[in-house]
């Protein structure tokens, strides 16, 4: 039970982790297309 138990934990672990990776990324690459776009008008 308790090796049960680290698995679960350990899988929300990663879950979370990657999630949170995927997040980050996303709200970069919109940081980055907004900076694009905002050139492109000013140019």
């Amino acid at each position: 039970m308790k090796l049960l138990i680290k698995a679960i934990k350990s899988l929300l672990f990663s879950a979370i982790l990657i999630s949170s990776i995927i997040l980050f990324v996303l709200t970069i690459n919109s940081d980055l297309r907004r900076d694009v776009f905002q050139r492109a008008i000013h140019v």
